[in-house]
């Protein structure tokens, strides 16, 4: 008899883990940041097409099993104030787009771009910056 209270007992506490599981879902799922569809540093309320220094548009395409990388990268005798970067208006972006050097207050920039396994990349980089008075 205590065997199969034993065992009732054990039924009764799994059908309730269960349950517990199903109803709170995955805690994991909440653990990971969002993906970023572009990134924008600086001050880039406003931005004039006279302090655009550096313009280019990344594209790789998707190859299984594959991740693709990419770089972009000015130098200049200018003080950079607003970098971006944008996925086209066709692309699903969720790509890792880093500063890897340089950027805001500074006269240089690199962009790193990998995207996902089995993804492309398609992405518009921008760079604004003011002349230096040297």
């Amino acid at each position: 008899m205590d065997g199969y209270l034993c065992i009732k007992s054990l039924f009764i506490f799994l059908c309730l883990f269960v349950v517990d599981i199903r109803a709170t879902g995955n805690s994991s799922e909440a653990l990971v940041p969002p993906v970023e569809r572009e990134l924008r540093q600086g001050n880039c309320e406003s931005t004039p097409n006279e302090d655009l220094v550096f313009q280019d548009h990344i594209y790789k395409p998707a190859i299984p099993l594959l991740v693709r990388n990419a770089t972009a990268s000015c130098h200049g005798d200018y003080k950079i104030y607003c970098v971006t970067v944008k996925p086209s208006d066709q692309s699903d972006p969720t790509a890792e787009i880093i500063v890897s050097e340089g950027g805001v207050n500074h006269t240089f920039v690199t962009i790193e771009i990998h995207s996902k396994r089995n993804e492309g990349i398609d992405y518009g980089v921008r760079v604004f910056a003011k002349k230096l008075n040297i």
